[in-house]
């Protein structure tokens, strides 16, 4: 989920204990966070809790306390929220000494995940994995990003409805054409692997030259900045008129929904 690079950590074990239901007088479970590690690139968190049973259960599976596994989820998830942004994201990794590979439970967003989404991931493993004893091998890590909803950054957190992620994001450069999508998307790449040159230098590099801008940018591979902001923020008449040119130049039809070769 997290590159692990330029990480900082806290391996301090942290004392609090959660108590879940009970068996008669005593707790079915425990847990403690023993472990802290922040990313400093994304500012992600993963929390590492320790997860223990009491000894009556330690003669049964893990397939027989789904109930008790129900509670220690929802408590653990209920910590990890403290402190936490309307539109934080989570995963979960559980780790036992029984199993081969962790159990992940894949990114989403912190409000939505609970105990039953944990519990299906755990269902499926358990399917080929029935004789997983009760120990105190378990242990539960919940990564956290916390996603602001203000600030310079705007991150992709929705995809999809009005006013999504992608549509104000300015990195991303929305094309509406239904024609030549393709082609446009080639020139705003193009664009940007050309070398970016000061009006004077342009001026001078063209003089004399009375061909298509378009023609001048593909001669010098390079632009004046205020010609590559005319091509992505300015309406893409300038894009659409580059589009047109580059499909000229290779005998590329723009009449058609689907482009074909001439």
């Amino acid at each position: 989920m997290y590159k692990k690079s330029r990480v900082s950590s806290q391996n301090q074990a942290i004392s609090t204990h959660q108590f879940g239901a009970g068996i008669e007088s005593e707790p079915a479970y425990t847990f403690s966070q023993i472990k802290e590690r922040t990313y400093a690139k994304t500012g992600a968190i993963d929390k590492t809790f320790q997860a223990k049973f009491t000894s009556q259960l330690h003669d049964k599976k893990l397939s027989d306390i789904t109930e008790d596994l129900h509670g220690l989820f929802d408590d653990i998830l209920d910590t990890v929220r403290q402190d936490s942004d309307a539109n934080s994201l989570a995963r979960v990794i559980i780790e036992h000494n029984g199993l081969t590979d962790p159990i992940v439970v894949s990114l989403r967003e912190l409000n939505k995940m609970d105990s039953s989404i944990v519990m299906d991931e755990i269902s499926k493993v358990l399917q080929s994995n029935e004789e997983l004893p009760v120990d105190d091998s378990c242990t539960i890590t919940v990564g956290r990003i916390d996603i602001p909803s203000g600030g310079g950054r705007l991150r992709i957190t929705k995809l999809t409805g009005e006013n999504n992620s992608l549509m104000r994001k300015r990195s991303i450069v929305n094309i509406p054409s239904t024609t030549m999508c393709m082609p446009m998307a080639i020139v705003v790449c193009f664009l940007k692997t050309c070398r970016l040159v000061s009006p004077v230098e342009w001026r001078l590099l063209t003089e004399g030259d009375s061909s298509s801008m378009p023609d001048k940018v593909l001669k010098h591979k390079c632009h004046p900045h205020w010609y590559y902001k005319h091509v992505v923020e300015k309406g893409r008449k300038e894009c659409t008129l580059f589009s047109r040119r580059l499909c000229e130049l290779v005998g590329v039809s723009t009449e058609n929904r689907v482009i074909s070769m001439k």
